[in-house]
């Protein structure tokens, strides 16, 4: 599943990048994520900036080669007020915030989301997120009881980020039963992913969402949002 999931933000991602071939990507909680090789991009234009903890970014220095072009890590705590300053806010940026949002406090998260948007101007955010069930439901999770992880928050109706700062319009929001590529998957597993389309309880365990933003003021042309 998360495999998929992978993949949804692959496209989305791609799907930008043709749009706004001059792009900055940030990527944060990158961890050792090969997103930029997986899209198989030449980074001459497009400006890739990958984002994680000091100790996960000494990891993947040792493990993963930078690639040659418009490359740059950071190792810093996202929470950290200071970090955005170094980072280039001029045109348009897609960040991608994957496994992140929900192991942080609620109030963090929606700090985090406000200072990307304000900072950022003009582009589009892409997180995954888990609902509240899934949240109460986290100690039957073996992927998190391995690593010791613990989801801080859930949220059932994504629209509901929309609401932490005005910019942010969701234009995609993905549960798990509508991900696709469920055809090499066993038949138990194709007949549950079907069954929660349709619980509304259970559709969006967790899914995959993207926002368009623009900070008013800005270039209103970029993205034509009315």
């Amino acid at each position: 599943m998360q495999a998929l999931g992978a993949l949804c933000l692959d496209k989305w991602t791609a799907e930008f990048l043709a749009n706004y071939p001059n792009a900055t990507v940030i990527h944060l909680a990158c961890g050792l994520d090969s997103r930029y090789q997986r899209l198989q991009l030449e980074l001459t234009n497009i400006h890739w900036i990958n984002i994680d903890l000091p100790d996960v970014m000494e990891l993947r220095s040792k493990l993963i080669l930078n690639p040659v072009g418009n490359y740059a890590s950071i190792a810093v705590d996202v929470i950290e007020e200071t970090w955005l300053e170094h980072i280039p806010a001029d045109g348009a940026t897609i960040v991608i915030c994957e496994g992140l949002l929900m192991y942080l406090e609620e109030k963090v998260s929606k700090i985090l989301i406000r200072q990307l948007v304000n900072h950022f101007k003009s582009g589009q955010l892409i997180v995954d997120r888990v609902g509240t069930m899934m949240a109460s439901i986290q100690d039957s999770v073996s992927d998190l009881r391995a690593s010791s992880s613990t989801f801080q928050w859930g949220i059932d109706d994504p629209h509901m980020l929309e609401e932490i700062h005005p910019p942010l319009k969701m234009i995609d929001c993905l549960g798990p039963a509508e991900l696709g590529g469920f055809s090499r998957m066993p038949l138990s597993t194709r007949l549950m992913l079907s069954t929660y389309s349709y619980l509304p309880w259970v559709r969006y365990l967790s899914s995959y969402a993207r926002f368009d933003f623009r900070c008013f003021g800005y270039w209103h042309g970029i993205f034509n949002i009315n």
